[in-house]
């Protein structure tokens, strides 16, 4: 029997609210704040919003591909602090991907309880693995908005609403180019499937694909929507010349961003993971297939997959990668680094999540059953370990510690101190507020900064080498060359050493050095 429009509406809204509940549960049960990213993108949110905080610091400086998240985020910054903004952040970012998830489930026949099912099963396969390191649920940041866009996409694709969709995805592409423009990809992908079927599936839907010169509509509203984020995008891609791109290419994919970039260097596990969702969703597609929607969503998996399985096949090659790279090694270089597999590994869980729990409504079970079984998924979720579950694997006392270093550095340190953290470098800027000389997370996104970046890396890593060659201790004339070498006021180590001044500050492991300035080197 078909529902009213009052019991529809009912019905999303308590559709959105579960997943809503769900999302925000296991974010916060789950991964303490700061997560793993929220420092690098807050942070840059608040700069671009003020920036004479953490003025000098090389990433803050740096290009600013994802404006949209600034400005989304940003304003926030100015009256909250971080951890309160990250607070927010995932509250309304995780509303938006509930919202577009239930909406998805909707479109595709689930009801309130498979709808969140789907959901906490997700959130299940996200907890246990993944092939590229890819996640949505956690932390804030632009991805998670760029997700919640483009399912909203998808359901609308479902509905044949094609101009909702084509603004949909281009607002997603404008919250996250690289997220938008891989989904769009896949989804025209779909939508010529949806051409080509288009006589057959038009009984099935609620209404048949309209004329060629109307089709073209969906498109102008995407590009409306996706011009902003392309437009910021555009100077990351940009570099003042051939030989800085292609360097910068090959420190991302080779080496800052491996995990991520390069499936020749993908765990092991993370591959037989991705391959048993596929043999999942293949056959779960036996019973779904007869869905409309679940037959577009198959397309567009089908799509991602193919695009990261022909990126593993053309990246093929000996490992590790070498510099100059050979004319094609350059090409296959520039193509990781434009993340081919991140689609496959959002598809392949997202597509299972859907497709199982709907087979488990397809048993009709009681309302009492799938909530049951959800709640006790979603526990088991937030229990399983993982590494976000300590972001720069840091807990306990270390991570009280490494804190409490932090707030004393910002405390008792001048606004224009300059600092580099020598091992453990998570979150610097978010509890020290001070600019940073390098950290290994913040890596800029242009070419030219990338560069940059690296160049202090190995000026780091040449003056450790050479303030060991001699005595194996570093003393007060090393301390004095690091300042003169790279400008830090402050150096502060967890397990560089032995070091033989004084510490400033000293919290467990922790040990913060004030270096002292070459023009009063010789008082030393």
């Amino acid at each position: 029997m078909s529902l009213g429009t009052s019991e529809r509406r009912k019905q999303a809204i308590a559709a959105f609210f579960a997943c809503w509940t769900a999302f925000v549960v296991y974010s916060f049960l789950r991964v303490p704040i700061p997560g793993i990213n929220e420092p690098h993108y807050l942070g840059m949110a608040k700069a671009d919003w003020n920036p004479g905080w953490c003025q000098g610091d090389l990433f803050l400086t740096s290009s600013r591909p994802h404006r949209a998240f600034y400005l989304l985020i940003g304003w926030l910054t100015q009256t909250l602090t971080l951890e309160q903004t990250a607070i927010v952040g995932r509250i309304a970012s995780l509303a938006l991907v509930a919202w577009g998830w239930s909406k998805l489930g909707r479109s595709l026949g689930l009801a309130v309880g498979g709808t969140l099912l789907s959901a906490v099963l997700f959130l299940m396969i996200q907890s246990i693995g993944s092939w590229s390191g890819e996640w949505l649920i956690g932390g804030v940041e632009s991805k998670v908005f760029a997700y919640g866009c483009v399912f909203a996409g998808w359901s609308a694709m479902i509905s044949r609403r094609l101009s909702a969709a084509g603004l949909w995805l281009g607002l997603a592409t404008t919250l996250h180019p690289v997220v938008g423009m891989w989904a769009t990809v896949a989804t025209l992908v779909g939508l010529a499937w949806m051409w080509w079927r288009a006589a057959g599936d038009s009984a099935e839907t609620q209404a048949p694909l309209p004329r060629l010169p109307v089709r073209l509509i969906p498109s102008l509203w995407w590009f409306i929507a996706a011009a902003p984020g392309i437009g910021w995008a555009l100077p990351a891609l940009k570099s003042s010349d051939a030989a800085t791109s292609k360097l910068a290419d090959f420190i991302q994919v080779s080496y800052r961003l491996a995990h991520h970039l390069d499936p020749w260097t993908f765990p092991r596990e993370g591959h037989l993971f991705f391959a048993t969702l596929i043999v999942v969703w293949l056959f779960s597609a036996l019973w779904t297939r007869k869905v409309a929607g679940f037959r577009l969503l198959d397309v567009i998996t089908g799509a991602a997959v193919a695009f990261g399985l022909a990126a593993t096949l053309v990246s093929y090659g000996p490992r590790p990668w070498t510099y100059p790279p050979s004319e094609f090694g350059a090409l296959q270089l520039k193509m990781l680094k434009f993340y081919p597999f991140r689609l496959a590994d959002v598809m392949s869980a997202l597509i299972v999540a859907l497709g199982v729990a709907r087979l488990w409504t397809m048993w009709s079970p009681p309302k009492v059953a799938s909530f049951g079984l959800a709640g006790a998924l979603l526990a088991g979720a937030i229990a399983i370990p993982g590494p976000d579950k300590s972001p720069g694997m840091l807990s306990g006392a270390n991570r009280d510690d490494w804190i409490a270093t932090l707030r004393w550095v910002k405390e008792n340190t001048p606004a224009n101190a300059l600092l580099l953290a020598a091992n453990e470098d998570f979150a610097v800027k978010w509890w020290a507020e001070r600019a940073e000389y390098v950290n290994f997370k913040d890596c800029p996104q242009d070419a030219a900064g990338v560069v940059e970046w690296n160049s202090r890396l190995l000026a780091y890593s040449e003056w450790v080498r050479d303030s060991f060659a001699q005595d194996h201790v570093i003393d007060a004339g090393d301390l004095v060359a690091l300042r003169r070498k790279t400008g830090v006021t402050h150096l502060i180590v967890g397990r560089l050493g032995p070091i033989g001044p004084p510490p400033a500050f000293e919290r467990g492991r922790f040990k913060v050095y004030e270096l002292p300035s070459p023009a009063n080197s010789g008082a030393l």
